[in-house]
C-alpha cells in the first residue's frame, strides 16, 4: 500500500538468513470475491477471460481516475464476464473482439459514476 516505501509497524521485513514457518488458511471466498470470479472464467474458458481482463484493465483504471469505488470494482467486472457475448472455442480475431467490447462495456458502465 506504501509502495516504494514501507509502511511501519504492519509487519516486520524477511529475515532470509534464518528459518522461520508460514501457515496457510484456507481462502476465504467472501473476502476475495475476484479469486472466485477469476476461478470461475478461467474454468469457462473461450473468451471468458478476455473479457475479465479487459474489463479489470478498464475498473482499475476507473477507480485510479476516480470514477469507480473500489468495491464495485469485482462486481463491475463480474456484470460485464456475464453480459459479453460468450464464444466457446473463439479464434484470435474473436478474442480481440472480446476485449474490445469489454473494454467499451465497461467504459460505458464507468464512465461519470463513483
Amino acid at each position: 500500500l506504501g509502495w516504494p516505501d514501507r509502511v511501519p509497524g504492519v509487519a516486520k521485513p524477511c529475515d532470509w538468513s534464518t528459518s522461520s514457518s508460514w501457515s496457510f488458511e484456507p481462502l476465504d471466498e467472501t473476502t476475495f470475491p475476484a479469486v472466485t470470479l477469476c476461478r470461475h472464467a478461467g474454468t469457462t474458458g473461450g473468451t471468458a477471460p478476455a473479457a475479465l481482463n479487459a474489463a479489470n484493465e478498464v475498473c482499475v483504471q476507473a477507480f485510479l481516475d476516480g470514477r469507480l469505488e473500489f468495491a464495485r470494482i469485482v462486481d463491475t467486472v463480474a456484470e460485464v464476464v456475464d453480459a459479453h457475448p460468450f464464444r466457446e472455442r473463439p479464434t484470435l480475431v474473436e478474442v480481440l473482439e472480446t476485449e474490445t467490447w469489454a473494454r467499451a462495456h465497461a467504459q460505458g458502465m464507468t464512465s461519470g459514476r463513483p
